[in-house]
């Protein structure tokens, strides 16, 4: 169980960062005495020079994001594999004392009820985790359509175009490039467990 807890602490502690960081995009326009002077923005040199530093703060920040998710995923990578054996064991076992324990019904039931809750429960955790990550990694890319580029100087405009190419794609949990761990997957192995126990049930 203590695999899903650390994908856990790690992906909520990532997405709080980053729901502090789209507050921050959010406001990233507004300057006190600049609302009633929109037209005349783009001109405005002091305003200019206040939104590069910004949009640097924010090209930095959003860099760390990336990093700290690298870092994470090298991390985490070793665990996977022994969480994957965990889980196989725990339903192996499951299904084998079903059905060579009979005389012993209430000890079967427990047993499996315990290990079936305790599967279910970390990949539940580990799953959802990953996905409200990356939903709020989405909504960063979604913040930055909503900002007011239109104010901006050229140069300006180049760095909040580099910004929203990178943020194009969402920041997410994968471990192995191309499966990422979000409700998708989710669906996609409860499906192949089911068959499985249901194929193992038909035939045994």
């Amino acid at each position: 169980m203590a695999h899903p807890f650390q994908v856990l602490y790690v992906s909520q502690h990532l997405k709080f960062q980053m729901y502090l960081f789209n507050k921050y995009i959010e406001d990233v326009c507004f300057m006190d005495g600049k609302e009633n002077e929109e037209e005349n923005l783009v001109d405005d040199q002091e305003y200019q020079e206040e939104i590069k530093l910004r949009l640097k703060l924010v090209v930095r920040r959003h860099c760390e994001f990336k990093r700290s998710r690298i870092q994470c995923l090298e991390t985490m990578g070793n665990l996977i594999i022994p969480f994957s054996v965990c889980v196989g064991v725990l339903l192996f076992m499951s299904m084998y004392t079903f059905l060579r324990l009979e005389g012993s019904e209430t000890i079967v039931i427990c047993y499996n009820a315990i290990a079936t809750f305790m599967t279910i429960s970390g990949f539940v955790i580990m799953i959802t985790a990953c996905e409200t990550l990356q939903d709020e990694s989405e909504n960063t890319f979604t913040t930055l359509v909503m900002t007011k580029w239109y104010d901006f100087n050229n140069e300006n405009r180049k760095m909040f175009l580099l910004l929203l190419c990178n943020n194009i794609k969402p920041i997410s949990i994968d471990f192995t490039g191309e499966i990422t761990v979000n409700y998708r997957l989710g669906m996609a192995i409860s499906k192949a467990v089911y068959t499985a126990v249901s194929i193992f049930f038909k035939y045994v």
